[in-house]
């Protein structure tokens, strides 16, 4: 059995598929490659070449990233699981690396590699998340900001983006798979922190060079309708993965930031953001994450201050 499994979902992907697919075969070894379809409805499976080393899952509806992904999870047979965005490009010994810092230490549950944007100069797309306790906003350290080596060293991180991320397959037994209430975006988030409270590391390893285009298919579904749908997992985080009392205090401030922003929006005419703030607060209402939370807090190791200091 290969010793990684690199899944890969696509929805509309196009040419940017093709590119990732092959600079896998390119740049890896000892892996097998799983490649979740959305229910695409361009001619992106055309384009990439079957090989022995591709699983293809072509799905009949489109069920969001978290989704998506964890049927490829459930397929995989290595025991490191890689979760590969689509419009993502990797370089020489991008795996190599990733796996070699998991190796270690038995506490190191996922690996994040640098991710940087294609072109001249060279800019960062993320060197692991910074996130603030209050809001559970998370911000991708060094985004847009020139490569010049300031993140080129070896960082424990609280969270880390999933265009790339190595996860090793003993903290889905332990915590479960991503949530797939979160259609897209902030499904990342939740994970790295359900895995951090469990008492998992989460490593940033810059010796691992991915490449990320972003945004590669969200261009097509419509990327701000996806970003105001999102705006309700913040919440949902809180909800889940917080501590009793801070749950209660920042929970209770999430929900009255939604609804000054009803009135505010109410005020400004400004009709789709008033729809946003009152479905966050309707979504949650509905999608109560009261077994999820119990199950989270039960597998606690680690308080919440020391994850996000």
């Amino acid at each position: 059995m290969p010793a990684s499994s690199v899944v890969v979902v696509n929805y509309n992907g196009g040419l940017l598929l093709s590119q990732c697919v092959e600079s896998v075969r390119r740049h890896t070894r000892d892996y097998e490659l799983i490649l979740v379809d959305n229910a695409s409805t361009d001619n992106s499976l055309v384009l990439t070449s079957p090989g022995p080393d591709l699983r293809v899952f072509k799905l009949s509806s489109n069920i969001g990233f978290a989704g998506a992904n964890n049927v490829g999870i459930k397929e995989s047979s290595g025991r490191y699981v890689v979760l590969l965005n689509s419009d993502t490009v990797v370089t020489r010994n991008w795996l190599d690396a990733l796996v070699g810092q998991a190796e270690k230490d038995a506490s190191i549950g996922l690996v994040a590699p640098k991710l940087l944007r294609p072109g001249n100069p060279t800019l960062l797309d993320s060197a692991g998340h910074s996130c603030r306790y209050e809001t559970a906003v998370c911000k991708d350290r060094g985004h847009g900001e020139p490569d010049k080596g300031q993140y080129d060293h070896l960082t424990e991180l609280p969270s880390c983006c999933f265009a790339c991320a190595l996860i090793k397959k003993q903290v889905f037994f332990h915590i479960g798979l991503l949530d797939k209430k979160m259609f897209l975006y902030f499904e990342d988030v939740d994970f790295s922190l359900r895995a951090r409270i469990a008492g998992w590391r989460i490593v940033y390893c810059p010796e691992s060079v991915v490449y990320h285009i972003r945004g590669g298919s969200t261009r097509i579904t419509g990327q701000r309708q996806l970003w105001s749908r999102s705006r309700a997992y913040l919440l949902r985080i809180i909800l889940k993965n917080y501590q009793t009392w801070p749950m209660l205090l920042y929970g209770t401030r999430r929900f009255l930031m939604e609804l000054i922003g009803i009135a505010a929006a109410a005020k400004n005419r400004d009709r789709d953001y008033a729809w946003g703030c009152a479905e966050s607060i309707f979504w949650n209402l509905v999608h109560l994450p009261a077994r999820d939370r119990v199950l989270v807090q039960r597998l606690r190791r680690i308080p919440d201050k020391a994850i996000f200091t």
